[in-house]
């Protein structure tokens, strides 16, 4: 059976909107409020130009921001295509070019690390 990560989050918020579904250390989040950030990322990138289908890169840390941003492009049928933070820039830039990537969403650092120097 295949079911799409969008179609997770909208049928989750029918069944248990008010209950928590993200909680990190500075806030919770509720699947109904994950629903409603989620369409806002993807209807967001959708009035930027992007067209579904088209494959957005996310380069930040693991934040609750990300995974709004990972079932907006789900809800709206962009593919994700995942970049770690503790990737050099020239392996970001070649996974770029071979996936084709369109679009580019990035984080600034968090304020719990460092920002890698130059030479990392």
């Amino acid at each position: 059976m295949q079911v799409e990560a969008g179609a997770l989050v909208r049928q989750t918020t029918e069944r248990y909107g008010d209950r928590a579904a993200l909680t990190s250390q500075a806030r919770s989040m509720s699947f109904a409020e994950l629903n409603q950030a989620a369409n806002r990322v993807g209807s967001a990138l959708l009035q930027l130009g992007a067209r579904r289908g088209d494959r957005v890169g996310v380069l930040a840390y693991n934040t609750p921001e990300v995974v709004e941003a990972w079932f907006g492009f789900e809800k709206h049928n962009l593919v994700r295509a995942v970049l770690h933070s503790h990737f050099p820039m020239d392996a970001h830039a070649a996974s770029s070019t071979r996936s084709r990537r369109r679009r580019w969403s990035s984080t600034p650092a968090s304020p719990s690390r460092s920002r890698p120097s130059a030479g990392s």
